[in-house]
């Protein structure tokens, strides 16, 4: 067995003990739900690679039985599930399509990161369209949250079906929109504080000081990469499936359930959409808004970047520009051994933002790991260096920045338009939230502070500001932070003692190992990191259950104020265990979506399960899921003891007031 394979197993059996004893029969779904999801994606991956299936279509189809599987296990296969995985298929296809508009326009080739790079280089993968890939990885991320969600709108309006019967189907449409509109606030914040924990070494490598003469990164360089603009990409057509879900499933599940109370009536969609939109929406907020916006373009269309001199006399900077025109001639000779066998040279004539005209060179390989084709009107980012009154001028990137902020505006814009005032709260929060945790990692990088115990600092006071923004201050908001923190302070301490039983080096992505390399003397712990990341992707899937739980409590105790602890911790254990099923699904695909090429690797390079675990990679990966699986756990029970302990001396309290 390999060195990961008995920590692994050992760290899994944990998790199951965990699942059981929080979840019960649930905690069962769960166990089902973490065996058939990676047993779908390893057929998708054999399909792929051994029966050289088209790859969109199966990622696609892989998409939908997940959604069905998820869907129905919590649901069942009757009139709900189906209808539920209707409005979940909706949203999917949105994502689907965002998705494909961003591969397009940011010049997305597929190979992102080091395990897909690799993947390229590998016999028996020539067949695979990686850009087709990268499409439905980006699609993937966000299945497990477009299900979770539809799910859950599903169940809300059939709560109210059976409450009154005789509501028609536009009183039910609007029940269901008003619970979209109070849950999305913190469902937003799962797929970004994913993707931020996994890629943590881009953001370490802007806010680190160089202690080499020619330091290889900038903001500049970063924020353009093709794994940054995966990243958001998935990111973005996850949350506009996410928003888009709510309304399709509360349209088709009201429609179902109110046609017996009103036959043909109409339900309002579009423009009361458009209404709620500007009633919740000040008129200051949009002109702020709207010069924010145009700054930040003025800023990012102006800006350079200039490298320190170091010892040498060569300056090298980074400017923008646009391609005016192409020139290819033929492929190169390999005789110098300067270039490959059958590379060729493209002579670009580029307009810079200074105001010149620089001729640019750009070598095509056949590889997309390093090529860069451009055509004329593409922007992009443009090495310059000038040695000696020469200048010589390389193409380093596409320019993508401009294009992601549009991207971000427009996923603004949706959840805006589907949740009205909430989703402005919701934004705030999500905006506040990443402020804080760039704060705590500049402090980590700065002044050398212990990851892990910043890590819980920094939960804390992303879930404080995240739950006042969206509740207000009060016990249900102090509840479910107090469950948040100290679930996460668990998986942190699983995480400390299982890390280092597999000895996981931390440096699991190429910004990682840049770090490492190019700041050899700041001496960080890569694998206290690892947990640290581990932490920070699993806080928005912890914040999801933990205010479910006490928002139980806070409702069971208002309809009861004479409640007892016993009463109200039974009810948010109830409601726990029906949320930890859904969160499961959702942590899963924002985990191993992007990391679709994971389940490549055994067919690739046949072996066993444990041949495949003994990769660092894939342990990592693993490792990663079952910590935060454990996190999502062990949330619910500390938050069901801290809402209803806080509950239940507020109801003693009122009771005591009434009496007097």
């Amino acid at each position: 067995m390999p060195a990961y394979g008995m920590p692994l197993l050992t760290l899994a059996l944990v998790l199951t003990g965990s699942l059981l004893v929080v979840g019960r029969g649930q905690g069962l779904r769960c166990l089902v739900m973490l065996v058939a999801f990676p047993a779908l994606l390893f057929i998708a991956g054999w399909l792929l690679v051994g029966a050289q299936a088209p790859v969109l279509p199966t990622l696609l189809t892989a998409g939908l039985l997940a959604l069905a599987g998820q869907v129905f296990l919590l649901l069942g296969a009757g009139a709900s599930g189906r209808l539920a995985l209707l409005g979940a298929a909706g949203g999917y296809l949105f994502a689907v399509l965002v998705a494909a508009l961003c591969v397009q326009w940011f010049h997305i080739t597929g190979v992102y990161s080091p395990l897909l790079r690799d993947l390229w280089y590998a016999p028996g993968t020539a067949h695979l369209d990686f850009a087709h890939l990268a499409l439905g990885a980006i699609a993937l991320a966000g299945a497990g949250i477009i299900a979770d969600l539809a799910v859950a709108v599903t169940a809300t309006v059939q709560e109210v079906h059976k409450a009154n019967p005789n509501l028609a189907a536009f009183q039910l449409f609007a029940s269901g929109m008003r619970f979209g509109r109070d849950v999305i606030g913190t469902e937003i914040n799962t797929l970004p504080f994913a993707l931020l924990g996994s890629g943590i070494g881009g953001i370490l490598l802007m806010l680190v000081k160089p202690d080499v003469a020619h330091w290889p990164f900038s903001w500049m360089t970063l924020v353009n990469q093709q794994n940054i603009a995966v990243e958001i990409a998935a990111m973005a057509s996850g949350t506009i499936g996410l928003a888009l879900t709510i309304p399709l499933t509360a349209l088709l599940v009201s429609r179902h359930l109110g046609y017996a109370a009103r036959v043909g009536a109409r339900l309002p969609v579009a423009v009361p959409a458009r209404k709620a939109f500007f009633r919740a929406t000040p008129g200051w907020l949009l002109v702020v808004a709207a010069l924010l916006t145009v700054l930040a373009f003025r800023f990012i269309g102006r800006t350079a970047y200039r490298y320190p001199r170091g010892t040498q006399t060569t300056q090298t900077s980074l400017v923008r520009g646009r391609v005016l025109s192409v020139e290819t001639p033929g492929a190169q000779g390999g005789s110098s051994g300067q270039r490959l066998r059958n590379e060729t040279l493209q002579t670009l004539r580029a307009h810079t933002t200074e105001e010149n005209t620089l001729v640019v060179e750009n070598a095509i390989t056949g590889s997309p790991v390093n090529d860069r084709q451009a055509v004329p009107g593409d922007r992009v980012i443009i090495r310059v260096q000038e040695a000696d009154g020469n200048v010589y001028a390389s193409l380093s990137e596409f320019e993508r920045d401009r294009g992601l902020l549009v991207l971000l505006l427009g996923v603004c814009a949706v959840v805006v338009l589907v949740s009205g005032w909430m989703g402005w709260r919701a934004l705030a929060a999500l905006a506040a939230s990443l402020g804080i945790i760039g704060v705590f990692l500049f402090l980590f990088v700065r002044a050398r502070a212990a990851p892990l115990p910043l890590t819980i600092g920094c939960a804390c006071a992303v879930t404080a500001v995240t739950y006042v923004i969206l509740c207000g201050f009060g016990r249900k908001a102090v509840g479910a932070c107090l469950g948040v923190v100290l679930g996460l302070t668990v998986a942190a301490a699983a995480g400390l003692l299982f890390g280092r039983w597999m000895g996981l080096s931390g440096r699991y992505d190429g910004d990682l190992m840049a770090l490492a390399f190019y700041s050899s003397a700041q001496v960080f712990d890569f694998p206290a990191l690892l947990g640290a990341s581990v932490l920070i992707g699993a806080l928005g899937v912890t914040m999801d259950v933990s205010i479910a739980v006490a928002s139980a409590v806070t409702e069971v105790r208002r309809a009861n104020p004479q409640s007892e602890f016993r009463t109200l911790l039974a009810a948010g254990m109830s409601v726990g265990r029906k949320v930890i099923v859904a969160m499961f699904g959702a942590i899963f695909f924002a985990s191993f979506g992007l990391n679709i090429g994971l389940f490549l690797l055994p067919w690739v390079a046949p072996g066993s399960l444990g041949q495949t675990l003994g990769n660092e990679r894939v342990a990592t990966e693993v490792y990663r899921l079952l910590i935060s699986g454990l996190a999502i756990a062990w949330c619910v029970p500390f938050s069901a003891l801290c809402s209803a302990w806080l509950a239940s001396r507020g109801g003693r309290k009122a009771a005591e007031e009434v009496a007097a």
